[in-house]
């Protein structure tokens, strides 16, 4: 296959990654559901030349590095889970052991001044407010995680779908060559149809 279309391809989507920062920024915030785009595919795919499975080879190429970098992002979701459940664990047996510092101190120390024991609810209460916020953060992640999930799937049967197309683009090829026109047109249909795709694939990476 000829290398020489790859640029072209990569007119579809800016991947630099000063675009992505800046994208990933202005959605950092957004609690989006991902939306999957269907769209219906060319009835034929006739393309005027070898060089146009080619190009789709680049753009099936394009979509396996974004569904790289979404594993990525899970794997990094997946560890700041473990860490807020770590902290949530924590936490927890922090607040156990101040309950069983303050029995014991009730026990121990019936005449404890009012100040003492106000003091000392005020901590729990402390701690209570510390151990909701950390349930909280894990929530978050939780959610954030099926949104990668969904994320993944979405550009895993993308990537199975153009594939299928560039199957059928390599064995029309030898039979359709006198279609350029054609062939052309569907081409063009195809392009946007993918830039469509990456687009899509991008909005559910900066939404996560």
């Amino acid at each position: 296959m000829a290398t020489t279309l790859t640029q072209p391809a990569r007119r579809f989507t800016d991947r630099s990654p000063k675009s992505m920062n800046q994208s990933s920024s202005a959605r950092r915030n957004t609690d989006k559901v991902p939306k999957v785009v269907h769209h219906q595919p060319p009835k034929s795919l006739v393309p005027k030349n070898p060089g146009h499975a080619s190009e789709l080879e680049t753009q099936v190429t394009l979509l396996q590095e974004d569904l790289t970098r979404t594993k990525e992002q899970l794997a990094l979701t997946e560890t700041q889970k473990r860490r807020a459940q770590q902290e949530l664990e924590e936490a927890k047996n922090q607040l156990s052991i101040l309950s069983s510092k303050y029995k014991d101190l009730h026990w121990k120390n019936i005449d404890l001044s009012a100040s003492e024991d106000d003091r000392i609810k005020e901590l729990r209460e402390l701690s209570k407010e510390r151990d909701r916020a950390w349930q909280s953060e894990l929530d978050a992640l939780k959610n954030q995680h099926a949104l990668d999930l969904a994320a993944l799937s979405f550009a895993s049967k993308e990537i199975q779908r153009l594939r299928m197309h560039l199957s059928k683009v390599i064995e029309s090829e030898s039979v359709y060559a006198d279609e350029s026109e054609t062939a052309n047109s569907e081409l063009v249909e195809l392009k946007q149809e993918m830039g469509r795709t990456i687009s899509t694939v991008e909005e559910l990476k900066t939404s996560s």
